[in-house]
């Protein structure tokens, strides 16, 4: 959970009202995905990476925790995939 949050703030919009920051403050959109990724050296292209994101979201809509969660376990079973071929 410390993780989500820690990129879910990463990218802050401008011109966002305030209220829209909480909101906001709770996802993690592709960019972030794609550079907690980065950060943690998860060997899968980005076309996978960006499939996998798109797969667990709702709507292709940035990722609340639970979207979040499920991705990791997609990427999981990815790398798993690719140890065993």
């Amino acid at each position: 959970m410390e993780i989500f949050h820690f990129y879910s703030r990463q990218h802050i919009p401008l011109n966002r009202q305030f209220d829209d920051l909480k909101e906001i403050m709770n996802e993690v959109d592709l960019g972030e995905f794609m550079i907690f990724c980065k950060d943690f050296k998860i060997p899968l292209s980005k076309p996978k990476l960006t499939e996998i994101f798109k797969k667990a979201s709702v709507n292709h809509k940035p990722h609340k925790f639970e979207q979040f969660y499920a991705s990791m376990i997609r990427v999981g079973a990815e790398l798993n995939k690719l140890k065993i071929e």
